[in-house]
């Protein structure tokens, strides 16, 4: 037991310097963990050449574990000089702490942020660490040149081509003798037979073609009937009236609408029938009145079937000089060649218009940030330091929109973070006071001042004249109810002082009156009987005497 006891004595007593020697007071505890972090999860630490188990990137050195204080010295380390100003949260960076440790909102180690040297920083400048570069996943990109166009796209329907519709309308009355054609949808073709016709005037303009020895004017007369030339050299070759006229297809096409049959009577000015050509067809898209301008006719379009995804080149043929008050659309037609008519009428198809391309500088769509100031990106000035930028833009199409001013060929700009960027810009000033000022913004800050001035001069104006009028009035009503008040007081107390006092001087007298006239009365009469009493005891006073003995006796 001694000998065992000695032995941890011991051991004690040579832990003790180890521990003294590897530990250095001045650093955070954290830094014992390790002095390298990952700098995507800065959570994980570890020593140099350790790589992150969750991302697999290597290990960066934390600025905080190497100090001047430090015994450990590194040539591949840097040490970081500058002036700590406070530690905060990359995501809650609103909140400040005067040392490191972790973070109270995530699981991670706070980070320091640096006291920068303004006669290094470019102008309107922030400079963010490559760590939190990196934290934020930064990505940047190169403004060019690009061939650029504007990318429309709109919603239509196909609709038969008016242009290639024959209609035959009967001129004279008649009947349907032989009906060749027999149902709407029967294909025809340029010549063929549809009916013969049997008219009673129509012959008579026979027999004076005829007659006239086949005159012009004769011959002008069939036409008007509804004769074609085949049927007029058929007349002229027979030489005799014809008692079925045939009838013929001008056109080739398809019956789309067949409204006789055999036998029929057809009164002049009625539609026989209506021959459609679907060899090539109408395509009306809605396309907003933004667009319009950047379209034309002539230009090319791409048809896409929403049924079978198959494409089709069109080109448009008309812009309607009318738009759709609701939609905010405009009409714009296309002719499509339709040979195998696999394009139906009355179907749904999407479109996209082929706008004129043109070189212009082009940057990626978001990349560009939007606010109350206008459009802006954020430009990438190299070591760490990066700026917004106002610009100008223009068209937007696949993806990359036009940059009309504000940026040169071949600068650098950022394409992801740029959002946060301009978060951290604003919690250290503002991008609007490291923006340079520029025509634009003293010139709307002059609009803002003077619409301000304006609107306080009314609303001072229109405050003093509703007190004005407030207190005129106020004042009007007081004095007339005061008036009418007065007035009513006085005239309502001067009729009830009156009613009163006469409705009291009447109660008053009546009283009095009868007071007096019942005390008078009662007066009177007890004086009367007492002296009646007493006369009459004094006159005779021995028939008194005698009165009062007999009742004496009763008794």
């Amino acid at each position: 037991m001694r000998i065992l006891f000695a032995i941890l004595i011991a051991s004690i007593g040579f832990a003790k310097p180890a521990i003294a020697e590897s530990s250095n007071p001045e650093l955070p505890s954290v830094c014992q963990e390790g002095k390298y972090v990952s700098a995507m999860h800065p959570h994980i630490r570890g020593d140099e050449g350790d790589t992150c188990p969750i991302c697999g990137m290597q290990l960066v050195p934390d600025p905080i574990c190497f100090t001047d204080a430090s015994n450990e010295t590194n040539n591949d380390v840097t040490i970081d000089e500058r002036k700590i100003l406070y530690w905060h949260d990359p995501m809650v960076p609103g909140t400040q702490f005067d040392k490191p440790g972790p973070s109270p909102f995530m699981d991670m180690d706070l980070v320091p942020v640096y006291e920068e040297s303004e006669s290094d920083m470019p102008d309107g400048a922030i400079k963010v660490s490559a760590t939190f570069q990196q934290a934020l996943g930064v990505k940047t990109t190169t403004v060019t040149r690009q061939q650029i166009g504007k990318n429309i796209r709109s919603f239509a329907q196909i609709m038969p081509n008016e242009r290639s519709e024959y209609r035959m309308d009967m001129r004279t009355a008649g009947w349907v003798v032989d009906l060749t054609a027999k149902a709407a949808g029967d294909p025809i073709k340029k010549g063929d037979l549809l009916f013969t016709y049997y008219s009673p005037d129509l012959m008579n303009a026979q027999s004076d073609y005829l007659i006239g020895n086949q005159s012009k004017q004769a011959k002008n007369r069939l036409r008007l009937f509804g004769m074609d030339d085949s049927a007029i050299a058929l007349l002229r070759k027979k030489g005799r009236l014809l008692d079925e006229t045939p009838f013929y297809s001008a056109k080739s096409g398809t019956i789309e609408q067949l409204n006789i049959s055999e036998g029929a009577f057809i009164n002049a000015g009625n539609t026989a029938l209506i021959v459609q050509d679907y060899s090539e067809v109408w395509v009306k898209a809605d396309v907003p009145l933004s667009d319009l301008p950047f379209l034309a006719v002539g230009q090319s379009a791409v048809v896409q079937s929403t049924e079978t995804g198959q494409n089709f080149d069109a080109t448009i043929d008309f812009i309607y000089e009318t738009a759709d008050a609701q939609k905010r659309t405009g009409t714009v037609r296309l002719v499509l060649p339709n040979p195998d008519q696999q394009l139906k009428i009355a179907s749904y198809v999407d479109v996209q218009f082929n706008s004129d391309t043109r070189e212009s500088l082009a940057v990626p769509s978001e990349a560009v940030i939007y606010d109350a100031l206008g459009p802006k990106v954020i430009e990438s000035l190299g070591d760490g330091y990066f700026r917004p930028v106002d610009i100008k833009t223009g068209i937007t199409a696949q993806g990359q929109t036009e940059i009309l001013s504000g940026l040169d060929s071949g600068a650098t700009i950022v394409t992801s973070g740029q959002f946060l960027i301009d978060a951290e810009a604003s919690l250290r000033g503002g991008t609007s006071q490291m923006r340079a000022p520029n025509e634009r913004d003293m010139q709307r800050d002059m609009d803002m001042n003077s619409s301000m001035d304006s609107s306080m001069d009314s609303s001072m104006d229109s405050s003093m004249d509703s007190s004005m009028d407030s207190s005129m009035d106020s004042s009007m009503d007081s004095s007339m109810d005061s008036s009418m008040d007065s007035s009513m007081d006085s005239s309502m107390d001067s009729s009830m002082d009156s009613s009163m006092d006469s409705s009291m001087d009447s109660s008053m007298d009546s009283n009095m009156d009868s007071s007096m006239d019942s005390n008078m009365d009662s007066n009177m009469d007890s004086s009367m009987d007492s002296n009646m009493g007493s006369g009459m005891d004094k006159a005779n006073p021995t028939e008194t005497r005698a009165a009062k003995d007999e009742e004496h006796r009763h008794e």
